[in-house]
This record gives C-alpha cells, structure tokens and sequence, in this order.
C-alpha cells in the first residue's frame, strides 16, 4: 500500500504495519523524524538598550528514536533478530536512515546513540528500541538534475523545504576558464583550461573544485568562489559562461527538507 510506512536503517527493515517481517514499528513509534530541530545560536545583550544583538543563527543536530517490536516464530529467530538489533552501527561509524512513507522517500545519515532490546516472557515478542543521531539534520529526497551551457541557463529546483546546496558539473572541453552565476548574482570563477575528458565539480555545501572526484592542487584556479543555495518552492536561474567558446554541464540539487 503507498500510505504505509517502512523504515529502512543500515539495512535493517522495518515496517509500521505487522506481519510484513520480524521488525514493525510501533504506532507513532518513529519520532524526531517529522519534527522540526532546535535552533543555536548565541545571544548578545545590548548594553544600555532593550533586547539583544541580531546573530546567525542555525539549526540544531537531529535525535530520532525508533520504538517497535520483534515478532519472531521461534526462540532462535527471536534470538537472531534481537542480536540484528543490539550490533546495528555498532561499529561507531554512520548510516543511512531512509523512511518510506505516503509513497516518498527520505533519508539522512546517521550514528547510534543506543539500542534496547527486552524480550516478553512466554512469547517469541521482543520490544526494542534504536536511538539515532543525525549531525547534519536536513533530511534529502530525489535529485532533480537541469542541463546548462553558453546561452542556456538552468532552471534549478526541488521540492523540499529548506534551502538546498546544489551540485554543480562542468564538462570539458573549456578554454580558458568559466564562471558560474547564481540566482541572486553569486559568482564562481575558475580560470584555466579543461581538458576533454575531464569533469570539474562544486559541492555548494563546501565551495571546493574537485577535478574528475577529486581534490586536485594546481588543477583549476579558483578566482572568486561564492557559494549559493537554491530556495524550496521555485525555480531559480543557474547560469554558466566560458572566457572562451562554448561550455556545457548540469546542476542537480537534492529535495532538502528539514
């Protein structure tokens, strides 16, 4: 059915309706995953004057705990199954939760807080729970992907709602060098040939040139290196200009919800 919910997390299914596998949440089970985050941010009084100073401020890491129970058919599957929930990211490092629900997809990356796995006496039931951190709290959907060249800009979008970092590809062969310019006038400025064959890509989460995946010193000169976000709900005008000839690649941006 496309309303039901499944959550998928390193690997490990489970699913809001029971019977469909060893693993189901519970009702409302799955928590601090709809819900919008804490903002950070200090606070500076004005001195003499009522109020505080306006700072930046940003959103807070995500905690997410998923409540459920083991419905296994005998003593060694309850076992099994108990043993798949205690080792899940226990080697300390992150994983992928992705959530399936109303017939969408997300997902974030996250590390384990802690998990509990109690068995009921007299049943092959287990009750547990999974406790998750998300760093980074934004939670990402489909990639949406726009062709963009000399004279053809791009009409960047997605369909989340936060501000979303695009990714940008620039496929050689460019003479010269090339500027990017974003949606409110934001300019990145490489300088230098790229040969055929070779593909230079910006990740606007950081603002680093990487050169065929990778980071490469000498391989590209940055000369102005504005970052820029594409806002939910519109399309926003990507453009791309060679110092010479034409230049063409694509701009992708993942649905980016918080």
């Amino acid at each position: 059915m496309p309303d039901e919910l499944v959550v998928m997390i390193d690997g490990l299914e489970m699913f809001g309706r029971p019977g469909l596998g060893p693993f189901s949440i519970v009702k409302d089970g799955l928590d601090g995953w709809d819900d919008g985050v804490a903002m950070k941010g200090g606070k500076v009084d004005r001195p003499q004057a009522h109020g505080s100073f306006t700072l930046p401020r940003f959103q807070e890491s995500r905690t997410i705990t998923a409540t459920g129970i083991i419905l296994a058919t005998n003593a060694l599957e309850q076992e099994l199954a108990g043993n798949r929930i205690s080792g899940l990211l226990a080697h300390g490092g992150t994983g992928r939760i992705q959530v399936k629900k109303a017939g969408r997809i997300t997902w974030a990356d996250a590390s384990l807080d802690g998990t509990s796995v109690d068995p009921r006496r007299g049943s092959f039931k287990s009750d547990y729970q999974i406790q998750l951190w998300c760093p980074d709290p934004r939670k990402f959907g489909d990639l949406n992907s726009e062709a963009f060249g000399t004279g053809a800009p791009a009409g960047a979008h997605h369909r989340g709602n936060a501000a979303a970092a695009p990714v940008v590809t620039v496929d050689g062969p460019v003479l010269g060098g090339y500027t990017i310019t974003g949606p409110a006038g934001e300019l990145y400025t490489v300088a230098g040939d790229l040969p055929s064959g070779t593909v230079h890509t910006i990740d606007m989460n950081d603002g680093l040139l990487r050169v065929n995946g990778s980071i490469s010193a000498g391989v590209g000169k940055v000369t102005t290196a504005d970052v820029f976000a594409i806002l939910p709900g519109q399309k926003a005008t990507v453009s791309i200009a060679a110092f010479s000839g034409n230049v063409s690649g694509h701009v992708t941006v993942l649905d980016t919800y918080i």
